[in-house]
């Protein structure tokens, strides 16, 4: 059974895209807890599309390994921002050619079962490419970020889901690699993990993932002649078909920069460290 939003009533796209946002990568995340509030007290609904210029997200699990501080430290060191995100998942790079796509979904009373969610983010990003492959579900083991909503298209992954859960609301997230290189974005992962762990193998608990370069690609790669720009306006088009034109289209955020800053310092204390 789906949402009751996304048969019906009114929903809206906020679009960060140009240019990709820079500086601190938990601005968008920031925006999404504020927006998530107000969906869980009766705004409408939301999809939000982002970009960033060059940061690594890391997970709850990847800033514990015992040696994360020193490799954050590396990298923020060699230009890469690196902050931790309070939903679900491992370590995800983020640069241009990565499209971020968000449902933002009021969560009615009792309700747990956010799976019929998922499965939505599913359709709509494989509805979006379908002209050009068959995009398939369930965990691409060796990719960055491994889950059981793992999207492919002929075993390697371009795209993960997570949630993000609010008393009454919570997020859909889904972050796409479009163009790039999925080899070059699971080396950053690898890199990462090898300074962060300090050791080798599977035979720790607290483990991170087992990450090869070749089980990622971008839909570039897999659907030659494809960008981030043609990959939003497709997303966009599938939208429309699926539940009408938005009652808005924005491309700023309408929460506060001090109501994002205080998130951002709250999301930071909370998660990094």
């Amino acid at each position: 059974m789906e949402s009751l939003w996304l048969a019906e009533g009114p929903y809206r796209i906020v679009e960060r895209m140009e240019p990709p946002l820079s500086g601190n990568p938990l601005l968008p995340f920031a925006y999404e807890e504020l927006r998530g509030r107000k969906i869980g007290q009766g705004d409408v609904p939301e999809v939000h599309i982002w970009r960033h210029q060059k940061a690594l997200i890391l997970g709850l699990r990847d800033r514990k390994l015992p040696y994360a501080t020193q490799a954050i430290t590396q990298l923020r060191r060699e230009g890469t921002e690196v902050v931790v995100r309070n939903s679900g998942g491992a370590a995800v790079p983020l640069d241009p050619g990565v499209v971020n796509v968000t449902m933002l979904v009021p969560k009615s009373p009792g309700r747990m079962n956010i799976y019929e969610d998922f499965d939505r983010m599913y359709r709509w990003i494989a509805e979006t490419v379908a002209a050009e492959g068959v995009v398939d579900r369930g965990e691409v083991h060796g990719a960055y970020c491994p889950g059981d909503y793992d999207l492919s298209i002929q075993g390697l992954k371009f795209c993960g889901i997570a949630q993000r859960r609010q008393t009454r609301a919570y997020a859909v997230q889904a972050f796409v690699n479009v163009e790039g290189s999925g080899s070059e974005r699971a080396k950053r992962v690898i890199d990462y993990y090898a300074w962060a762990a300090g050791y080798s193998g599977d035979d720790h608990a607290d483990a991170p993932p087992q990450v090869t370069v070749d089980r990622t690609a971008s839909l570039a790669e897999l659907i030659p002649g494809l960008t981030a720009e043609r990959f939003v306006e497709r997303l966009k088009q599938t939208l429309t078909q699926s539940m009408g034109p938005p009652c808005q289209l924005l491309q700023q955020y309408d929460e506060s920069q001090e109501s994002i800053s205080m998130m951002i310092g709250s999301l930071t204390e909370r998660y990094d460290r």
